[in-house]
């Protein structure tokens, strides 16, 4: 499954798996593709919530597009519990790679309505 938001390196590094593939040489590209699994798997990052501030506005900063609000929604649940509303001062686990059909339900999700 494709994940968005990746670095630059991360890019390469799953570019140079699928060339490991097309060239035939799976043991090595799956142990770099079980390497870089690993590492955006659960990679996250922490936000602060500040005065007015918004899930859509959040998602636009981290990933570029104020339509992921619900991926950060959904990461923290337990605290916001109304999507428009969020707890100043709070401190939200933002999910940095998530996959492409996440990001799809995500985006159709916002487009029916949310923050």
């Amino acid at each position: 499954m494709q994940r968005i938001n990746l670095s630059d390196a991360q890019t390469r590094r799953r570019d140079r798996v699928a060339a490991l593939l097309r060239a035939g040489k799976t043991a090595a590209a799956a142990e770099l593709g079980l390497q870089l699994d690993k590492e955006v798997r659960n990679a996250t990052r922490r936000y602060t919530v500040r005065p007015n501030d918004k899930l859509g506005a959040i998602a636009q900063h981290v990933f570029g597009n104020a339509e992921l609000w619900p991926l950060i929604w959904h990461a923290n649940s337990a605290q916001i519990k109304n999507p428009a509303i969020l707890p100043y001062g709070s401190t939200l686990t933002i999910p940095l790679h998530p996959t492409s059909l996440e990001a799809a339900e995500a985006i159709a999700e916002a487009q029916h309505g949310g923050a």
